[in-house]
């Protein structure tokens, strides 16, 4: 069964520590290559440790050579704003992560998924940036969040703190479905997307928007309603149906892979 090791490291860009969590496979302590890794992004008022407390990943995950790497994003979106908990991600924790546990940093054998607010992010940071990932899966993108306003009820907070005002500059920038349709034209050059929401839950119809936004701008993606809530449940089945796919194929740089859905 993969190790379970909880890390703190220095971040340069938030000048302060940060935690990590990482499900390391047997392939890491056996062999001396680079191995597969999928970068696992938690929601709002999570934490590193809720993808293998709250679900089956490191029974999803036994007997692959993925590795699995969850970073503490507090409640801060996966975006600059005071702190720079977007840039951070790329630029700090991915070499940390080659650097300590052989994560490749081969584009092809690199992927990017998060639930809720990991799951805005999770799509965000491989629209941004798709040099860096083949795939990205979101279950139940808050991807709505930079158009809500003050009286968001308890997502308030967090949104007024990191995105500011309606109509601010960060809003703006942050807005993935600006993002998304900034990026028509390009599509041939970004990752894979897949994208899974519950009938029940509250943001079907921003998951539902985005998935025509991402058709308009001709960027190829699955999207699929599921039976379920926004809750673990709901997110342990969507891991637990997404791993064994991927840890299949990011070893085949993930090839067609969505045609198997």
């Amino acid at each position: 069964m993969s190790d379970l090791i909880d890390g703190v490291f220095y971040s340069s860009l938030i000048q302060r520590n940060v935690r990590y969590r990482v499900l390391v496979p047997d392939a890491v302590s056996q062999g001396n290559e680079p191995v597969p890794v999928l970068y696992l992004l938690h929601g709002l008022f999570g934490s590193c440790e809720n993808w293998t407390d709250l679900t089956g990943l490191r029974r999803y995950v036994d007997g692959s050579d993925l590795l699995i790497v969850m970073p503490d994003g507090g409640d801060n979106w996966y975006t600059d704003s005071g702190e720079a908990h977007e840039s951070y991600l790329i630029q700090d924790l991915m070499p940390e992560m080659e650097s300590r546990f052989r994560a490749s940093s081969e584009r092809g054998k690199r992927a990017i998924a998060g639930n809720s607010m990991g799951g805005y992010g999770a799509i965000k940071l491989a629209l941004k940036y798709p040099e860096k990932f083949a795939f990205a899966a979101s279950f139940s993108g808050a991807f709505h969040v930079t158009r809500l306003v003050a009286d968001s009820g308890e997502l308030a907070p967090s949104i007024r703190r990191v995105f500011g005002d309606e109509g601010s500059r960060i809003r703006r920038e942050n807005d993935i479905f600006e993002i998304a349709a900034r990026s028509h034209g390009i599509a041939g050059t970004l990752p894979r997307f897949y994208l899974d929401c519950g009938t029940e839950d509250e943001f079907v119809a921003a998951n539902r928007e985005f998935a025509s936004t991402l058709t308009a701008a001709g960027i190829e993606h699955e999207f699929l309603e599921v039976t379920g809530g926004h809750d673990w449940p709901y997110w342990d089945e969507r891991i637990g149906y997404l791993i064994p796919l991927l840890k299949a194929k990011l070893s085949d740089k993930l090839n067609n892979w969505l045609d198997q859905l």
